[in-house]
């Protein structure tokens, strides 16, 4: 009988782990997402802190009205939040367990439903609750936007990750910038566009979430309109964004010479093209002065030269293929050395650089 030996069972082991964890990203919660960024915008207004069930209620229906019950009842308690009920028709309510009692009720789920729709909340979070909240909340984001974390309705899809829905809004907002400035509504049903063409790619509130974690938005209010399917949501562009142009960060040059081209991070290449007229480096170049940005297989193919993209299929799809296999060689090269870059395939390429 062959037996492995313990490092070999570990190596395993760990292999294991890994495909799983490929495999079976951690699912993201929109009730979890809208839930605590509302109570930390509650937390900024002024008094009395109304916490509206209507406000939340995304994807709510009679069908899993009870769920959502549990659900709120399960967060607000965990995070220690002080509830009065306001509203004057839910009297009977004078605790969070109250609430929750709900969803065993033996009233239709319609008429469950309609009641959550009309209770309201005056709360009271306090400084450890508000800390826990919003760590909890950075770090659900943090993991989004490594690609960690994925909403539970994508699990079986290939959604676009965040760093090609960045840099599509980047190359959006500027159109909502000139048509109503740095301060409007965002909805998630007529500007999903903004973060990629199809919808169910997206992840609209998750992307403007991670956006502000980057500094580069400010969430003033969410609301859910349209059946409760639909998020409003308006933001503020900070200076950050309204000044953003794509760009390599400052300590990265790509320098190019007579005969050969060269990366480097401050002082030290750390990469070096034989070549400054190879296909490998012109293809390079070209997303590397789109820094951010998607670049379609024609630029690519006519960047820097005098050639021109085909129109016949056949033809098309043969330089595609080349760009394709040039670019997945070099990418692979990337990795050999350990280099922080990355480079999105999706009808075309984005490149950016990993920073800490």
């Amino acid at each position: 009988m062959l037996t492995l030996d313990y490092n070999k069972q570990q190596f395993i082991a760990s292999m294991t782990m890994r495909i799983n964890f490929i495999f079976k990203p951690v699912q993201l919660e929109p009730w979890e997402l809208i839930l605590l960024k509302t109570l930390l915008l509650l937390n900024e207004s002024h008094f009395p802190k109304l916490l509206k069930m209507n406000d939340i209620l995304y994807d709510v229906n009679s069908e899993n009205i009870r769920n959502f019950i549990s659900f709120t009842a399960k967060t607000l308690k965990q995070y220690k939040i002080e509830i009065k009920i306001n509203n004057s028709k839910c009297n009977k309510y004078h605790s969070i367990k109250d609430f929750e009692k709900l969803k065993w009720s033996e009233d239709t789920t319609e008429k469950i439903l309609k009641e959550v729709k009309a209770a309201s909340f005056i709360i009271e979070i306090k400084q450890p609750s508000l800390m826990r909240i919003r760590n909890r909340l950075n770090k659900i984001i943090k993991s989004f936007i490594e690609g960690e974390t994925l909403l539970w309705s994508q699990i079986e899809t290939n959604p676009y990750t965040y760093s090609f829905q960045k840099s599509v809004f980047l190359e959006n907002i500027q159109t909502y910038f000139k048509k109503y400035g740095t301060n409007f509504y965002l909805h998630s049903k007529e500007d999903y566009k903004i973060f990629g063409e199809e919808q169910l790619k997206t992840n609209f509130l998750a992307c403007l979430l991670a956006l502000e974690y980057e500094n580069l938005i400010k969430i003033e209010d969410i609301y859910i309109e349209g059946y409760y399917s639909d998020l409003k949501i308006r933001i503020t562009a900070t200076d950050k964004l309204s000044v953003m142009e794509n760009a390599p960060p400052e300590s990265w040059q790509l320098i190019e010479n007579e005969t050969k081209a060269y990366i480097k991070k401050d002082t030290q290449v750390i990469f070096t093209f034989p070549s400054n007229t190879s296909n490998k480096y012109r293809y390079f170049k070209c997303l590397w002065s789109n820094y951010g940005k998607r670049v379609v297989y024609k630029d690519i193919y006519e960047f820097g030269s005098n050639l021109r993209y085909p129109d016949e299929r056949g033809k098309k799809w043969h330089a595609n293929d080349l760009i394709r296999n040039t670019i997945r060689k070099l990418k692979k090269e990337f990795i050999k050395r350990e280099l922080p870059f990355s480079i999105t395939t999706n009808r075309g390429f984005i490149f950016i650089i990993k920073t800490d």
